[in-house]
């Protein structure tokens, strides 16, 4: 696949989930599928309503309120984390050959790289283990911050027997929040065409072994799209064409008519033009993708930031598990700015 870290796959053993509609598997994916959506008013933050009134409306989120009530910040990020890690049928054994690649809010610093790596070790002690894997990827970011993870595990040459991808991330700080409604990225009654903010933990359990497992990661792709020269101009879709191009090859005839895709569409303006743009871009080749009828995790889940592709995996592992899933491989895509991702899932022996 165009742009892959590497051709070889891993197979995931299993998931632990922390979502707003459900605290493992089963629930968050049964959820997904009834449509149901459990967002609601996060008093901790107010959008200014616009019309002068003191105080302002409180943002709608999709928070974990289960784990997260009444706290604030890295403890909140802690919590989610331990109860994805919790999840894992991880025993003592397997400690020492364990390898951990870590995703964690809006990590891009040096100093913000130091404090995601005391606060997974930390959550692996909360999750009752006695020993801390060796941490060998440290990242996140936005959307595509998933795919990356993978690529660097997909990638690695020396990788180990298990490794667990952890990601956690809530975009409901004060930072982070203020920074969505000062890009005008929130929706509002003033801005409908935005996202509902989230927090989210995935940990998957993965294996080098082809056999048994619930799915596994075939290929991951990533590309750049071309930056826009002005603030009104809208993205061309040509990254994502490319990436479902080559999905196309990869799968050959068992693309079939209708393949399957999990999109990172949250409401923002700038998404469905690109997806929008990409689409064109399908009928004029008369590729399979043109007819798929994408899914939308994010309407359930709301945007769970650098949780987003790990979101689309469990999405994928849930309809495998129930046997709903419209085509054996699911292609997710995600996007950030200038950046393309697309991870290749298919089910596994054991679904």
């Amino acid at each position: 696949m165009h742009g892959a870290a590497a051709s070889s796959e891993a197979t995931i053993v299993a998931a632990g989930v922390v979502t707003a509609i459900g605290y493992d598997l089963q629930t968050a994916c049964a959820s997904y599928r009834a449509g149901i959506a459990r967002a609601s008013k996060f008093e901790d933050y107010m959008i200014d309503s616009g019309d002068g009134a003191p105080g302002g409306d409180a943002v709608t989120a999709h928070a974990t309120n289960q784990l997260t009530d009444g706290f604030e910040g890295n403890v909140r990020l802690l919590r989610i984390a331990a109860a994805a890690l919790e999840q894992l049928p991880v025993t003592p054994e397997m400690l020492p050959s364990l390898a951990l690649y870590v995703v964690i809010g809006d990590c891009r610093s040096e100093a913000e790289h130091e404090t995601a790596r005391e606060l997974a070790m930390r959550a692996c002690v909360e999750a009752g283990w006695t020993q801390v894997p060796a941490i060998r990827f440290i990242g996140g970011g936005g959307h595509c911050a998933t795919a990356r993870c993978l690529s660097e595990l997909i990638g690695s040459s020396d990788r180990a027997a298990f490794n667990i991808v952890l990601c956690v991330d809530s975009l409901l700080s004060e930072r982070r929040l203020g920074q969505l409604e000062s890009d005008g990225a929130l929706k509002t009654d003033e801005v409908p065409a935005g996202l509902q903010p989230a927090e989210a933990g995935v940990a998957l359990l993965l294996s080098s072994q082809p056999d048994g497992g619930i799915g596994s990661i075939v290929a991951i792709g990533e590309l750049d799209e071309a930056p826009l020269a002005n603030p009104d101009d809208v993205y061309t879709g040509a990254a994502l064409d490319r990436l479902l191009a080559a999905a196309e090859h990869k799968l050959g005839p068992e693309v079939g008519a209708h393949p399957w895709v999990i999109s990172d569409q949250n409401g923002e303006a700038w998404r469905a033009f690109d997806w929008g743009s990409a689409l064109s871009r399908l009928v004029g080749r008369q590729s399979p993708y043109a007819a798929t009828q994408p899914w939308f995790p994010a309407i359930q889940f709301g945007d769970t930031g650098s949780v987003t592709g790990a979101i689309g995996i469990v999405t994928a592992l849930g309809a495998f598990s129930r046997h709903y899933a419209p085509h054996p491989v699911a292609t997710i895509l995600d996007s950030d700015a200038n950046k393309r991702t697309a991870i290749m899932l298919r089910a596994g022996k054991a679904s």
